[in-house]
Parts: C-alpha cells; structure tokens; sequence
C-alpha cells in the first residue's frame, strides 16, 4: 500500500491510500470501471431497500454522489478529524518509499511521536462520536 498525506480545504491534513503502486499523486483519483460502478449501484440500492437502520440518509446521499462520480479513489472528499465537517482534498503528497529498500534488522519500535498519538486520538473520538449518533438515532427510532 502506498500511503500519502492529503492536505484538506480545511487546512488541516489526513493520510490516505493510494490506489495502486503506480499511482502518483499528479494523477489524480482513479475511477471505477463502469460495469463495476453499476453493479455497486445495484448492490448499495438493494442493501438499503433490505435494512432501512443501514446507513443514514445523509449517509445514502454521500454514497450516492461517490457511485455517481464513479467511485474515485482516492476519495475526493475526506472527513477531517479536526473539523466537524467533511472537507474536499486540495492536493495529495507521496510519503515514504513504495518498497523498502532492503530489510533492516528488527528492532524494539520506539513509542509512536506525540503527533501521531494526537491524529490518532482525534480520529477515535471523530469516530466514537458518530457512533454515538447513530445509537441516539436507533434508539429515537426504536422508542417512536
């Protein structure tokens, strides 16, 4: 996997994964196959209709535009774990080497830097805190 640091409208920055080894972030999101892009369609279309609790409606709106887009990747847009709202991708930036240039003897792993604790934390609470409102909303439905 290719990992690359993509700098969003917010200013703040995430990671993401490339597509493919030969991606480069001059390229731009790799887009799904037609055929592929209309048998996702079929299949998000028919999950929904069996399990309305699937996905929220806001949810079903933001796959829905992703399908129509043809399913690029990486995506356009990303959820800052800073900010409160999803963000458009400015720019992307390779990091780090594709392969390794050769093993290197293992070694105790240092502790991870602050900075990457912080991102982490940032995005588990992002995380807890949608789950939360999506148990809120179960548990509105479930009592009406």
């Amino acid at each position: 996997m290719v990992h690359c640091t993509a700098p969003l409208a917010c200013g703040h920055v995430e990671e993401v994964v490339a597509p493919t080894l030969d991606w480069k972030p001059d390229d731009g999101p790799r887009l799904a196959e037609a055929a592929r892009v209309k048998q996702m369609i079929e299949e998000f279309e028919q999950a929904w209709a069996s399990d309305q609790m699937l996905q929220p409606e806001a949810e079903r709106e933001r796959t829905r535009r992703m399908l129509a887009a043809g399913w690029p990747r990486p995506r356009p847009e990303r959820s800052c774990h800073t900010c409160p709202h999803a963000r458009a991708i400015v720019a992307y930036q390779r990091v780090g080497w594709l392969i390794p240039r050769k093993e290197a003897p293992k070694s105790e792993d240092p502790p991870p830097a602050r900075a990457v604790l912080e991102r982490r934390l940032r995005q588990a609470e992002a995380e807890a805190e949608r789950l939360r409102a999506q148990l809120a909303r179960h548990e509105e439905r479930r009592d009406a």
